[in-house]
């Protein structure tokens, strides 16, 4: 508006201006909105690469995320961290709290979701913490209606600690879990139409100790399996991996893990063996050509928590993969470590007591100091 125009029209024209000054200041642009959206790999954190590259090809993912803060937090990371493990290609919307609950961008991320949602459709559609009712329904339509057509044509959806609150209108539920699904953490899952969805619990607490990050490492592979399942993408190749369930200490080494391939494509595929141990330690298992069954010799172990994991790589990236948990047992077991502080200063001395049952003869006692990120401390016992 020209200085000359509001000379003319006096004061009269003031409280315009005046009034619709605010409503600009709080549009964000569609730059803004793009690059707040933006998701960098470029921290990586420890991982396994499930499925990346995958045989199966990239699956496009438009990941809705909530965060009940102001700020989204460490919430967005869960859809980079699924980057880091599987071939996918994560496009992300962010719905979170100040003063009230709306998607980030305001009226611009509004039209963002509504031109994401109108555009070519995704292969799976994932809503972390927040109901797909949600879905901005103006100022460029109703995207909840674009959903509810883009599952019934054939895409897929996945619900973690969300409901779809009724947009899935010809939902049906599968009354037992499909194969490919066991162990993935999923409680239902179902067709609408022609597509596919997996609801999944709210977000993992996993107490930060020694080896949380393989429990997160387990959470986001059974995210990967939901996703891949609901988009279509689940793996032609198979691979039955058969652990008992707890093996005796006293009974190892042992010929233990059973492993048979199902559907093996031509060509080179190598399977690679893996043993984990509960806090992250992990070594080899054995390696080979996928075709005949094999079995896996467990050596001797301590007792805890372990899982065994079989990735089979061909020429196109991953072709399967399985994991399965086991219990090592043992009648020698610590049951308690206290100690006098919790924190000390550098030179000061740790004191305390280890509880440690049925410790046989010729059996001793090792403590051992260790950093929380590089492991035992040199010198430290």
């Amino acid at each position: 508006m020209r200085i000359r125009r509001i000379a003319i029209a006096g004061l009269s024209v003031l409280p315009l201006v005046i009034a619709a000054s605010p409503a600009n200041a709080y549009e964000t642009s569609h730059a803004e909105v793009e690059e707040y959206h933006r998701l960098s790999p470029r921290v990586e954190t420890r991982h396994t690469k499930w499925a990346r590259p995958y045989a199966g090809g990239t699956t496009r993912v438009l990941y809705f995320v909530a965060s009940n803060n102001e700020g989204m937090e460490t919430h967005a990371r869960h859809a980079i961290e699924l980057m880091q493990r599987f071939d996918v290609e994560v496009t992300p919307a962010y719905w979170y709290k100040f003063y009230t609950h709306h998607w980030l961008g305001g009226m611009a991320g509004n039209r963002r979701i509504h031109a994401l949602m109108a555009g070519k459709p995704f292969d799976v559609y994932v809503f972390q913490g927040v109901s797909p009712t949600n879905l901005p329904t103006w100022p460029m339509g109703d995207s909840g209606e674009v959903l509810t057509r883009a599952v019934a044509a054939g895409a897929g959806i996945v619900l973690i600690g969300a409901a779809d609150g009724g947009l899935m209108t010809n939902r049906q539920d599968i009354s037992e879990l499909p194969a490919f699904l066991a162990g993935s953490g999923a409680s239902r899952a179902f067709t609408a139409g022609n597509g596919r969805g997996v609801v999944l619990p709210g977000l993992p607490s996993i107490p930060y100790q020694p080896g949380w990050e393989t429990a997160y490492d387990y959470w986001q592979e059974g995210l990967g399996r939901a996703v891949l399942w609901a988009a279509g993408r689940a793996p032609d190749m198979g691979i039955e991996l058969t652990a008992p369930a707890a093996v005796q200490r006293a009974d190892l080494p042992a010929d233990a893990v059973a492993v048979a391939w199902k559907n093996a494509p031509k060509g080179d595929v190598r399977w690679e063996a893996v043993l984990r141990r509960d806090d992250g330690a992990q070594s080899p298992l054995g390696e080979g050509r996928a075709g005949k069954p094999v079995r896996l010799r467990l050596p001797v172990l301590c007792a805890g928590n372990y899982r065994v994991d079989v990735i089979a790589r061909g020429e196109r990236g991953v072709e399967a993969w399985a994991t399965a948990p086991f219990e090592v047992t043992a009648s020698t077991r610590v049951q308690a470590i206290a100690l006098r502080t919790a924190w000390a200063e550098v030179g000061d001395a740790l004191a305390g007591a280890v509880s440690v049952t049925n410790l046989g003869h010729g059996q001793t006692v090792r403590i051992r100091l260790k950093d929380r990120r590089a492991g035992p401390r040199p010198g430290a016992k």
